[in-house]
């Protein structure tokens, strides 16, 4: 994964990789995230951290509907100084569901990926992520997918 550090104007490497039940946990306390993050317990949820630190920069939480061959996307943040027009590192929420397009790939889905989003927020990832409006839903699949894959991963 790539990250851009703003103050730096440098790339910088980072890993995506599962939450512990325990790692979960003690996320309530976390006054780097502002959503409950424990209450994902029944979901997957992964974290980006930089190379060198365990510390998460962003999280999401999905869910994998195999019947319907596709990842559903609960709930995503990065962490609040990566929040707004000041954050420190940029490309957390795409290198998140970049990752989620690609296990979609990897679990035969063709990169069908979805989420609901907060009104205010569903031209954001219609925008920045090539998400397209399908029912209640915003969706990614094959082409949109692999264009995420190849920007952020």
């Amino acid at each position: 994964m790539k990250l851009f550090h703003r103050k730096t104007q440098k790339i910088v490497k980072a890993t995506i990789g599962k939450l512990s039940i325990d790692e979960l946990t003690n996320l309530k306390n976390n006054q780097d995230f502002i959503f409950d993050w424990s209450l994902e317990k029944e979901n997957i949820v992964y974290k980006i951290c930089l190379l060198d630190t365990q510390e998460p920069l962003g999280l999401i939480s999905v869910s994998d509907y195999q019947m319907e061959l596709r990842i559903h996307i609960n709930l995503i943040e990065s962490s609040i100084n990566n929040q707004g027009k000041n954050k420190e590192y940029q490309n957390i929420v795409g290198c998140l569901i970049a990752f989620v397009c690609r296990d979609a790939f990897i679990k035969g889905y063709d990169g069908f990926v979805s989420l609901i989003s907060k009104s205010k927020l569903e031209k954001y990832y219609i925008d920045n992520y090539g998400f397209e409006k399908m029912g209640t839903h915003l969706v990614l699949h094959t082409h949109k997918s692999n264009l995420l894959i190849e920007k952020y991963l």
